[in-house]
């Protein structure tokens, strides 16, 4: 029978959403490096408050290269820009020329823009100006002006990562050239963040081109918009934006500067309009108002509004300052933009504006004591949080009045911000350059919650979806998770000999020497540890249990997508649970569309020892080598509004999250092989009343289930 071993053993705590997402959707996910409103808000979501190294992190991937530019999020996939530096070397004039600074690049420069995809199941392990948003200042290589321009060629790619536990999905090397600017000591040559419309990726690396990719990695088209040459060559770092078939991309130096709207499906362009601005480290903003979508762009000269379908020019209001990095941000029927850099300005202009509006009463209000220089405002309930400068001094105004509610109020342990502040469930969440982040509450007088630090400096935006934060370090990529414990990889996690093969096992038998493990676990004994999981205060939130046993059979039985049917394929006695495949229509209908011979999706019902429920969609991803076998399954949340959706009935005492894995590894010299699962679940709190039912039993059902999975397990002769 389908029994407690395929569920509480094997299921990954973690809501999911199929990657190919597509209109109301997106509000769900992170598409953007400001998110699905364009205002760091993630509306429905409520994220942990507290992590630090070794707490609330669900994993820690390290990212190759160098960036720091916001993950975007989408469905069960992240998707991050990076540059990292080869070993080719520029030669000859190809170096001469590079120093030289010429606008429109050597063909030794410009050569290599080819689009290449590899594909991992497994793998290791901001959007951004200048230093993560976009612009000088800091630390680094410092000082004034861009460094040297690098004599290395640099891979540009986008990396997909799997949002359940951060393996590498696939990488696309877009492009391999020689940066012709060195940028500034804060910058990167990978600071600008992709786009997504739950389509298509869409990923802007400036003067290397501007690519498409499909969500499968697949490069479909790029543009090569020439070279920019930044003010004192502090780099590059500005977003595209994307409304329906257009991709809007600002190009903003001290060049001829100007922005394109491209058809997004082929990389044409649709319109361009010169800008006498210099350059800018801004993301478009785009908004519908009164049945017409505007493309609202920061400049040192002017803010100003374009028609979506055309270019043509709305609106336009001088009176910003120099840099301009923030982007703007919509409230109500007004938008909002501001600059920080050798002066501040804040100006609130309405959409209803027509043509040139500058120190007019069209202006809703202007503020001037205070803007930040690199990060951008969040726009929260009607209230604007963001930093002076790139200091660590917190402004808050009414974003309808301007009134200012928290004035210039030093953050605790932070003293420089680069990355833009994020809101969820009531809180802000505040990063400084050097990994702390403050989480205070949302109101008109500061009240810090908590202070978390971690071991990277921070200069990337976080994204938060569902009830996850994601943060880009200068090294590695975090996804914290409240109430996550850390499951420990599989005993045998490396092509060991017997002699070392031996040892582990043993190590994790706790008694139960290795030859009486190996001689009988096929028929009784099974090694099952079983320990709480408990919260800061010491509150029982869950159970950690772990599953050892032998099969002796030929690891061939499992080298195939066999492995996967006999986990989850039809059994005979129904009577405690039902499993069904869940069809390709129901998938479609939810927007899934990942299944394939390495990964299933099943629905699971029962109960568990006649007192709680489990009803939930889980999906099963198969992970094949030559000496192990590994099986992530990963619960699609049954409060998923896609899955109720299919069946909205009563959901009172079903899981409230579960995660692990189960691996198949061959043992050397013995025709054998090792099961090992892990799971870690958290429970609603109710499990835990009454006669504490779950510490006595639990460990009988399991040990009942193994049993049952290792018989299901053993081949048919």
């Amino acid at each position: 029978m389908r029994h407690l071993i395929l569920t509480s053993t094997f299921v990954l705590a973690i809501v999911l959403f199929d990657h190919s997402l597509c209109g109301d959707d997106l509000s769900t996910a992170w598409p953007r490096w400001r998110g699905p409103e364009s205002s760091g808000v993630a509306a429905n979501s409520d994220p942990p408050t507290t992590w630090s190294e070794t707490e609330n992190i669900k994993w820690k991937v390290a990212v190759p290269g160098v960036g720091s530019s916001t993950p975007i999020v989408l469905g069960d996939r992240i998707f991050v820009s990076t540059a990292v530096k080869t070993d080719r070397v520029a030669e000859g004039k190809a170096a001469d020329n590079n120093n030289s600074g010429n606008a429109a690049g050597t063909q030794d420069q410009r050569d290599t823009r080819r689009g290449s995809t590899e594909r991992r199941e497994r793998g290791p392990g901001g959007r951004g100006g200048p230093g993560g948003r976009g612009g000088p200042g800091g630390r680094g290589r410092g000082g004034f002006g861009g460094g040297a321009p690098p004599t290395n060629y640099y891979d540009f790619m986008v990396i997909a990562y799997d949002r359940a536990n951060g393996d590498e999905i696939w990488r696309t090397t877009l492009t391999q050239q020689l940066p012709h600017e060195g940028g500034h000591g804060t910058n990167t040559f990978a600071s600008s963040s992709p786009v997504t419309d739950g389509e298509r990726l869409y990923m802007s690396f400036g003067s290397r081109g501007i690519f498409c990719l499909g969500l499968d990695g697949k490069p479909l088209w790029e543009v090569d918009l020439g070279q920019m040459s930044t003010r004192n060559q502090f780099g590059e770092g500005s977003s595209p934006a994307v409304s329906g078939d257009t991709l809007v991309v600002p190009w903003d130096h001290e060049g001829d500067s100007f922005i394109v709207a491209l058809d997004t499906r082929t990389g044409n362009e649709k319109w361009r309009q010169p800008r006498d601005e210099r350059t800018t480290w801004a993301t478009p903003l785009v908004t519908e108002y009164n049945g017409r979508t505007q493309v609202i762009t920061n400049g040192s000269n002017r803010v100003r509004s374009y028609d979506l379908s055309n270019g043509e020019l709305i609106w336009e209001c001088g009176g910003q300052a120099v840099n301009p990095i923030p982007s703007p941000v919509r409230y109500e029927d007004n938008v909002i933009v501001m600059t920080g850099y050798q002066g501040y300005a804040i100006y609130s202009i309405p959409l209803s504006a027509k043509g040139d509006v500058t120190d007019s009463d069209t202006i809703t209000w202007i503020g001037g004591d205070a803007a930040p220089y690199v990060s951008s405002p969040v726009l929260y309930k009607g209230q604007l949080y963001f930093v002076k400068s790139n200091n660590g001094l917190l402004v808050s105004r009414n974003a309808k009045s301007g009134e200012v509610l928290i004035d210039q109020t030093r953050l605790p342990d932070i003293s420089s911000v680069y990355a833009s502040p994020v809101a969820a469930a009531d809180r802000i969440y505040l990063t400084g350059r050097d990994g702390t982040t403050v989480v205070f509450k949302h109101g008109n007088a500061f009240e810090v919650i908590a202070t978390n630090k971690l071991d990277e400096d921070i200069d990337a935006s976080a994204a938060i979806v569902g009830n996850e934060i994601f943060m880009r370090g200068k090294s590695h990529l975090y996804c914290i998770a409240g109430q996550s414990v850390a499951i420990p990889p599989p005993i045998l996690d490396a092509d060991l000999d017997s002699v070392m093969q031996e040892r582990l096992i043993s190590s994790a038998l706790r008694g139960l020497s290795y030859r009486q493990f190996m001689r009988d676990s096929v028929v009784a004994p099974v090694r099952i540890d079983l320990s709480y999981v408990k919260d800061d205060a010491g509150n029982r939130i869950g159970h950690d249990v772990h599953v050892m046993f032998v099969v002796h059979a030929a690891l061939a039985t499992f080298s195939s997508e066999q492995f996967s049917d006999m986990l989850v394929g039809d059994v005979d006695d129904q009577s405690r649970t039902e499993s069904t495949a869940v069809t390709a229509e129901t998938l479609q209908s939810l927007g899934i569309n990942d299944a394939g011979p390495n990964i299933r999706y099943q629905r699971l019902r029962f109960a568990l020892l006649d007192k709680i429920r489990f009803d939930a969609m889980v999906r099963v991803s198969l992970h094949e080598s030559n000496w192990q076998n590994r099986l992530d399954i990963s619960l699609v949340d049954a409060f998923d509004n896609r899955w109720r959706a299919i069946d909205d009935d009563d959901r009172s005492g079903t899981y409230s999250g579960l995660r692990g894995w189960l691996t198949a590894t061959r043992l050397d010299g013995v025709d054998a092989v090792l099961v090992e699962a892990r799971i870690v679940f958290h429970e609603p709190a109710d499990w835990f009343r009454g006669d504490n039912f779950l510490r006595s039993k639990l460990p009988i059902v399991l040990q009942e289930a193994a049993r049952d999975l290792r018989r299901k397990l053993k081949p048919k002769q």
